[in-house]
């Protein structure tokens, strides 16, 4: 049992006897899979830290799965603070009554998520975060995965200012198995590509309630795999992302807005309001051979529906939609 204090400049042999509370680790090595487990318990990641598996190679394993329990990655000198790389590991996070927060926090420095590394919630109904502190900048180069069935993995961040974050997609965003991952922060542009890849039964979506709103750039692509696949847009005019692989089963949720049509030509899906453009999304493939119709989404707004010309339109209706959904049948 390690908890209330520090630990320097040691060796933690990890196993499932170990557990974690209130602790900050600094120049240590920890071999093994390491849990926080506890309700409302914390682990601080300094400087130096480095995780491997139980034979001191390998991949290290952090499981986070108590009540509201957190993850901070931050260095013993809080500012200026140099950042930190996470690589060669993978951070498993959730609980089903509280989330657990992965968060870094490095006001002027940098977070990396290596290439190697991946943030997971995988756990049934779980709910996890990964918070972006004041003053840091995000560079996801591996994996933030919701894998979790019917659960919610949220990334945010702090709003553009002094104290704002900024966060990179560099790598892979990935929503599938029935879980949801919801970004309330922007994702900036910088000089590489990121994937946000929604897989069979997965939820992403972009902005989320209580009038939360986020940006996408346009170096990202969201790229659907498998089927059942849905990519909900709360604030349309703010994502720039291109979008491939969109498949029967699919679906794209545009919120806040109200159409009347929806119109594919050379890479570019326009929904229409009257004739007047509503939202205008990049869409990678060939559409040419499909009709858009309108039809109600059952839950108080009405659908865009993406139907092949061959396809039963018994199902289409006509005139304005508010917050048209769209899928391809």
């Amino acid at each position: 049992f390690i908890a209330d204090g520090w630990l320097q400049n040691g060796t933690i042999l990890a196993g499932p006897g170990l557990i974690i509370s209130s602790t900050r680790l600094l120049d240590t090595t920890v071999q093994g899979a390491l849990t926080v487990t506890p309700d409302y318990d914390s682990l601080v990641i300094s400087e130096g830290v480095t995780f491997t598996g139980a034979s001191g190679s390998g991949p290290g394993i952090i499981q986070v799965s108590g009540q509201s329990d957190t993850v901070t990655f931050q260095n013993a000198n809080l500012y200026p603070s140099d950042g930190q790389i996470f690589d060669n590991g993978t951070i498993i996070v959730g609980n089903r009554t509280i989330a657990d927060t992965v968060a870094p926090n490095f006001f002027g420095g940098t977070f990396t998520l290596g290439p190697n590394a991946e943030v997971l919630s995988n756990t049934a109904n779980a709910l996890a975060g990964f918070a972006v502190g004041m003053g840091t900048t995000v560079d996801i180069q591996g994996t933030i995965a919701a894998m979790a069935p019917a659960g919610t993995f949220i990334v945010s961040g702090q709003a553009p200012g002094y104290f704002g974050s900024t966060l990179y997609n560099d790598g892979t965003l990935l929503a599938g198995n029935g879980g949801t991952l919801r970004l309330t922060t922007d994702i900036a542009a910088d000089a590489n590509t990121g994937i946000i890849e929604v897989a069979s039964g997965g939820t992403f979506e972009i902005g989320g309630t209580a009038g939360l709103t986020a940006s996408v750039a346009a170096n990202q692509t969201v790229d659907f795999v498998g089927s059942g696949g849905v990519l909900k847009l709360d604030q349309p005019a703010s994502f720039a992302a291109a979008i491939s692989g969109f498949a029967a089963g699919d679906t794209i949720d545009l919120g806040g807005i109200t159409a009347t049509s929806a119109v594919w030509s050379s890479g570019t899906l326009t929904v229409e309001n009257a004739g007047s453009p509503g939202a205008m999304l990049a869409l990678a493939g060939d559409y040419s051979g499909n009709v858009f119709q309108l039809h109600s989404d059952g839950s108080g707004g009405m659908s865009d529906a993406l139907v092949r010309e061959d396809a039963d339109l018994a199902c289409a209706t006509s005139g304005r939609r508010e917050h048209p959904v769209f899928a391809l049948w």
